[in-house]
């Protein structure tokens, strides 16, 4: 594989992949549980990420010149192995039908209301298929390009909070929830921190002189996203009362609405209009796992060829699931698998790796 992302790209990469829908609703679903600890879940959430993390890593050391895809079937076997890669491709796939619900539905509520949904849906795949069709290299250095995107939106936070009244002492005492609330709130934000199991396969893409500067890059990118979600969910909880934040499932975007200067009117549609680029490189980076699966899967196939079939798949997927309860259904499910696909195959390959010879892969 040809060594054409840097570590520096390889950070954001990661930051993009992980920052997509989710962070619009992630103070209220937090809250929800965990009340004003909602950011002492987030905390805990990076550094539990952060030991998964160093297992990629020690992963990725052992097989340099391979992604999750080569080393599988040769740690597991053949049949296994590739049973394994097959359902990784069908979890990348199922992510991506899941960010165009969700996405879809915050466009459709707050901005293109009356715009018919296959056609918000056709717009996301389209706009992803052209940029998923692409290389590594390439997509990586486009999520360093629009990551500034997200300066932006932090900076539009920053301005919200002088049209507010800020109350810290929402956020006291800490010991307002117990351990099982606050169990249940990690739950909710490690699903929406999702998308740093990228590194699995973008290890053989990178080049670096040291190894280590891999992990350095991957743990800036979590202490990075670590840090935007609990700002976003400090400001919400300190701007809105335990009980308005209760019911407002996007406070972030209520947040912003209230913002007005001459030159903008509704900062809530500019923000909703820069988050949809999040919500597109997430779209791109699971794309990427699926497609980079699909090719261990079935080489013959040109990737030209399997990023539209993809894409495709994931816009059915999300037209057939039209209402809020099959979609809750569906991101339950997901909740589950992201635990196996994420944690325990990595595991299991990380343990299995000392029974077999790092010369063994092919």
């Amino acid at each position: 594989m040809n060594k054409e992302v840097t570590p520096f790209q390889l950070c954001f990469f990661m930051i993009q992949t992980q920052i997509g829908v989710g962070v619009l609703g992630l103070p209220y679903n937090v809250h929800l549980d965990a009340k004003g600890n909602s950011w002492i879940c987030i905390v805990i959430t990076g550094l539990m990420i952060q030991m998964v993390l160093c297992l990629y890593w020690g992963l990725g050391k052992k097989f340099s010149h391979y992604n999750l895809y080569g080393y599988t079937p040769v740690l597991f076997g053949k049949f296994i192995g590739g049973a394994v890669n097959m359902l990784y491709v069908l979890y990348g796939i199922t992510v991506m039908a899941v960010i165009l619900i969700f996405a879809v539905g915050i466009i459709k509520d707050w901005v293109l209301d009356e715009t018919p949904r296959w056609i918000l849906l056709a717009l996301l795949c389209l706009t992803g298929i052209y940029l998923g069709k692409e290389k590594a290299g390439v997509i990586a250095k486009f999520n360093v390009i629009v990551s500034s995107l997200i300066v932006l939106l932090l900076v539009i936070t920053l301005i919200a909070l002088y049209t507010y009244p800020l109350e810290f002492r929402y956020l006291l005492p800490i010991t307002q929830t117990g351990v099982m609330e606050i169990a249940k709130g990690v739950t909710k934000v490690y699903f929406s921190m999702i998308g740093f199991e990228i590194l699995l396969i973008l290890y053989p893409y990178i080049k670096a002189k040291k190894t280590g500067s891999i992990l350095k890059a991957a743990t800036a990118a979590n202490i990075a996203v670590t840090g935007i979600y609990a700002y976003l969910t400090i400001v919400c909880d300190i701007v809105f009362s335990p009980k308005e934040i209760e019911l407002i499932p996007q406070p972030i975007l209520y947040l912003v609405k209230a913002l007005y200067i001459q030159v903008i009117e509704r900062f809530d549609l500019l923000f909703v209009s820069i988050w949809i680029v999040n919500v597109l490189t997430s779209y791109v980076g699971y794309m990427f796992l699926s497609a980079e699966g699909t090719a261990a899967v079935a080489p013959r196939l040109k990737r030209s060829v399997t990023v539209p079939v993809i894409s495709a798949v994931t816009f059915c997927i999300a037209l057939f699931i039209s209402t809020d309860q099959e979609a809750q259904v569906l991101n339950d499910y997901l909740l589950i698998a992201t635990v196996f696909f994420v944690l325990v195959i990595p595991v299991l390959l990380y343990f299995t790796s000392f029974f077999r010879k790092k010369e063994s892969v092919r």
